[in-house]
């Protein structure tokens, strides 16, 4: 977030020195903060589940993010927010799959803080998801 921070900081400096226009109107600032947050917040949760789970179990069940991002774009009405048989078969798929591979795991890999990272590499997919949301929030808004 720092970094986003400052290079938003450096743009409005910028902007503000040369007279121009910057290239994002200031009307689309408070979402390109939010996707910076979000973006950043993902990598926090899911360098943090690494604490607790296997790379290659994290890495499985944040392969599940196109779930949390069809239930974000569906539940807040955004574009992109129908989906179609297809799509919503590929998801089953895809819910299937990572229930399987967590189940999976066997017991005695199971950590204390198992279930913690799981729901820590979940929380990563929800921050990853709203970042995209986001991002079509900002574009719809500059349409």
């Amino acid at each position: 977030s720092v970094q986003f921070g400052v290079a938003m900081l450096a743009a409005a400096v910028v902007s503000f020195c040369s007279g121009k226009m910057p290239l994002l109107p200031y009307c689309v600032w408070p979402l390109a903060g939010a996707i910076a947050l979000s973006y950043t917040a993902g990598f926090v949760l899911l360098n943090l589940s690494l604490l607790y789970i296997h790379a290659s179990l994290a890495e499985t069940v944040r392969g599940l993010e196109p779930l949390c991002s069809a239930a974000i774009a569906c539940a807040l009405g955004v574009r992109g927010g129908r989906l179609s048989a297809r799509a919503l078969l590929a998801l089953v798929a895809l819910v299937v799959g990572g229930t399987l591979s967590a189940l999976s795991q066997p017991a005695s890999e199971r950590s204390e803080g198992f279930y913690l990272g799981l729901l820590l590499a979940n929380g990563a997919n929800l921050a990853f998801a709203f970042r995209g949301t986001l991002t079509t929030a900002a574009q719809d808004l500059l349409a």
